[in-house]
């Protein structure tokens, strides 16, 4: 099963390069695993900084990242674009208040997009995640 998730996320590796910049992820020792890798190959939100270290679950890998001067919305919507080439799996569409989210797939993974206006900080920054699973897991 493991053998299986890793190579479902090793696959965005190979088929998510089309969709430019990319953030790098170093795990211990500067070794990265195939599931941090596939972050490399989704793009970057401009101006956006890591909130932490990535967190995997199950074979769910999620990374989180604040941005300042945007919405939870503009976000959402710049992955939309970015990823246009990737099958719709969930539209963008509100999940609660001023909180969006949306998800794609493309052979054998899926990424979903979740954002939402950052708790007691400075009006305007936003808190997103891009959770990557095998097609048909739950991110």
């Amino acid at each position: 099963m493991r053998r299986r998730v890793l190579g479902a996320v090793f696959g965005l590796v190979l088929v998510a390069g089309g969709c430019g910049g990319g953030s790098s992820v170093a795990g211990s020792a500067g070794v990265v695993s195939p599931a941090e890798a596939a972050f490399s190959d989704l793009p970057d939100f401009p101006g956006a900084e890591a909130a932490g270290a990535p967190e995997e679950d199950d074979g769910v890998v999620t990374r989180s990242f604040r941005a300042a001067g945007t919405t939870p919305r503009t976000v959402v919507n710049f992955y939309a674009n970015e990823l246009r080439r990737w099958e719709v799996v969930d539209p963008v569409r509100p999940i609660g208040p001023a909180t969006f989210r949306g998800s794609w797939t493309r052979r054998g993974a899926t990424v979903v997009v979740t954002a939402m206006p950052a708790p007691a900080v400075v009006p305007g920054t936003t808190d997103f995640s891009l959770s990557l699973a095998p097609a048909g897991g739950e991110a």
